[in-house]
């Protein structure tokens, strides 16, 4: 003991302090359903690419902990989060779907384990439609939303148009929470509104055609709210079938998705389609993260990735950038915050390993609250723009860009946010026709579809 003090007096007396600095790695959980092959690239290649820098503040690796479930069942999902926390780990990600959210919040709540989730889902629902309304305004929140609640740039956006009637179709429990507040809002507004769910887009199609005759009416405004495969197949067999290229489909895409429609596809062939997206495509970031994304190899492992950066892969990527800035601040003011905490690369809780699910009384995770602080309070500028939370872990002071399809192009025709509403700045709604000059040959080119067109030999006529 007592050379320990002369040796700390010398240390002093040298003017050398001694600094806790952060643990090498620090261990993320993450749970996802197999079949999310470009959700669990974006988490790897995120980690690794934090893990490749160099970090000044922290100095800190992040350590990933996954588990790939065949069925996303309670039970399953149950024994791989207990799993995951009796090995130890500092918070969870994952992609909530509503039937396991109540499940992954019972298990946030119960042992203060803070979850970032994916998606949107409210905390609760209730009698009113609203799930803004149905938030549990808890100070004991520890999950966060990434995905916002954009309804009400929706509900801006078919005012602004003008719409009365309307055809709604969804295809999940999630869409369910979006339709209910739409529905809502739409009959405050006296708007007439056919909703539908439907499996598929074979399914969409074939409800599109059973209520053409009895709608009526030549112009037909569609709000899909269905992955961008099937939005694609819809509108597809919908310009492949004669009887409805007759009708003018005005359809507005919510999923937030429309970065990967195969524009290509839809190129010349006279779609009229609105969308909003998270996405600002002349961002530096964006267009660095982007141009990776597209170049990363399916067949080194990274499976999902090689073509367009999707949606649920930029908000997985912004997840970890969360995690890793809301770590950055909380070590430049409490290097040593967790040298109790790690022996032998083990994480402990409170003296004992890791946190068990079958102890009783239940132990929480001791720094819990102050991480789901740390993320709660960290704001950052992210591939999904502006990352900003209130207490409750719900996104907030978020941007949205408004994208129409034009003839042969998509246009950034406004944008919509929560401080200013909806503005838009332009409208392409006709093809762009350009003057023939004079002294061009032009070469028609015709596709002989029976019985519309025939071929007749030279000198026959």
């Amino acid at each position: 003991m007592g050379n320990l003090l002369v040796f700390q007096i010398f240390l002093m007396g040298c003017g050398i302090s001694l600094v806790f600095s952060a643990p090498e790695r620090i261990p993320i959980g993450f749970v996802v359903k197999q079949g999310s092959p470009a959700i669990l690239s974006a988490f790897r290649y995120a980690i690794r690419q934090h893990n490749s820098n160099n970090n000044p503040v922290g100095g800190f690796k992040l350590d990933e902990r996954i588990d790939i479930l065949e069925t996303d069942d309670v039970l399953s999902v149950g024994r791989a989060v207990c799993a995951q926390m009796k090995k130890g780990i500092f918070a969870m990600m994952g992609l909530s779907r509503p039937g396991l959210y109540s499940t992954m919040q019972s298990y946030s709540q119960s042992f203060q384990m803070p979850y970032i989730n994916l998606n949107f889902l409210p905390n609760h629902t209730g009698l009113d439609k609203s799930p803004i309304n149905n938030l549990a305004l808890s100070s004991n929140n520890f999950h966060l939303n990434l995905r916002p609640f954009h309804a009400p740039a929706v509900v801006d956006l078919v005012r602004h148009y003008g719409w009365k009637d309307l055809v709604y179709l969804y295809d999940s429990d999630e869409a369910s929470y979006m339709m209910e507040f739409l529905v809502h809002e739409f009959s405050l507004q006296k708007r007439d509104v056919r909703v539908q769910r439907v499996s598929g887009a074979q399914e969409a199609y074939e409800y599109l055609k059973s209520i053409d005759s009895i709608v009526g009416a030549n112009k037909k405004h569609i709000i899909l709210d269905m992955p961008t495969a099937s939005t694609q197949d819809l509108i597809t067999k919908n310009l492949e079938d004669k009887a409805l290229m007759k009708r003018q489909f005005h359809y507005l895409m919510i999923n937030l998705g429309v970065e990967e429609l195969n524009f290509d596809h839809l190129k010349f062939t006279g779609v009229n389609m609105t969308a909003f997206t998270l996405f600002n495509s002349n961002d530096d970031h964006y267009k660095q993260w982007s141009n990776e994304w597209s170049q990363l190899d399916e067949d080194a492992g990274w499976l999902g990735a090689g073509g367009p950066l999707t949606n649920e892969a930029a908000l997985m990527v912004d997840a970890v950038h969360l995690w890793v800035a809301s770590l950055n601040r909380l070590f430049k003011d409490r290097p040593h915050m967790f040298q109790n905490n790690f022996r032998r690369g083990e994480l402990f809780n409170n003296g004992s390993r890791g946190l068990d699910c079958s102890k009783y009384p239940l132990e929480a995770w001791e720094h819990g609250k102050l991480l789901t602080h740390m993320l709660t309070t960290t704001r950052f500028t992210g591939l999904t723009g502006p990352v900003i939370f209130d207490a409750v872990g719900q996104r907030r002071n978020y941007t949205l860009n408004l994208v129409e399809m034009t003839f042969n192009r998509k246009v950034l025709v406004g944008t919509w946010s929560e401080k200013e509403g909806l503005l838009v700045t332009k409208r392409f709604t006709q093809v762009d026709v350009k003057p023939i000059p004079k002294d061009r040959n032009l070469v028609v080119t015709t596709i002989i579809v029976s019985p519309e067109h025939i071929h007749v030999a030279a000198g026959s006529v």
